[in-house]
């Protein structure tokens, strides 16, 4: 009897596992950081609710690259528990400091061009924070891409660098990113774990033994090798 082995899986499935997690908890962090700013911002200045599908692609964007810049971070560090999460999104917000500070600097001493000469600045600011963040804490080149990536489009997502200097309710809004972020940090690794259970149930040995019934080879080959080895020839 021809020993019947378990099926391995080419590494492209991996990849592809790999892009549908990042694609599922990206999508779900959009959804959680846009009703958590529009909660706020209703709360703090005022309700934006129906405007809010016109910042749909950013938060998309936003979250698929903070879903990116997780993945990186979990598969080199090897954690990805929530209080993880909180310190992702803890480290996340902080990169918008470097951009917000320069704003208001410009803004306190009247040099506000509103053109080109200050998003330059802003953008670098925010790559390369995002940059030295993913370097610092895995050493990797992929990682510091991803951060830096992630970063850009949190900013994006912000309308800009946070509004620290324009108005006493632009510094409370400002105030009120750091606790969404720490919540779509959380978000994040909550859904990458039940993604991740739920991928290791589909592979775990008992689905593997199920697959082998259902294509018509008995559950343990090796078992029933020795049972046929054990056979005499018929009479």
């Amino acid at each position: 009897m021809a020993i019947v082995r378990p099926i391995a899986l080419p590494s492209s499935h991996t990849r592809i596992g790999r892009i549908v997690g990042i694609t599922a908890s990206g999508l779900g962090v959009a959804l959680v950081g846009l009703t958590a700013f529009g909660l706020a911002h209703a709360l703090i200045i005022v309700p934006i609710w129906t405007r809010l599908l016109g910042g749909v692609p950013f938060a998309v964007g936003a979250g698929l690259a903070l879903a990116w810049a997780f993945d990186e971070l979990a598969r080199h560090r090897g954690s990805q528990s929530i209080a993880s999460g909180v310190q992702f999104g803890a480290v996340m917000f902080l990169t918008l400091i470097p951009a917000t500070a320069l704003e208001a600097a410009m803004r306190w001493f009247g040099l506000r061009t509103l053109d080109w000469a200050e998003v330059i600045p802003a953008v670098a600011l925010a790559l390369l924070s995002g940059a030295a963040v993913g370097w610092c804490l895995t050493r990797r080149r992929d990682t510091s891409i991803a951060f830096a990536v992630a970063a850009l489009a949190l900013m994006f997502v912000s309308a800009g660098p946070l509004p620290v200097a324009q108005s006493i309710r632009g510094a409370w809004l400002s105030l009120a990113i750091a606790p969404i972020c720490l919540v779509a940090g959380a978000a994040l690794a909550t859904l990458r774990a039940l993604l991740d259970t739920r991928s290791g149930a589909m592979g775990s040995p008992r689905s593997a033994s199920a697959l082998r019934q259902a294509q018509g080879a008995p559950s343990d080959p090796l078992r029933s090798e020795s049972r046929g080895e054990g056979q005499g020839p018929p009479d």
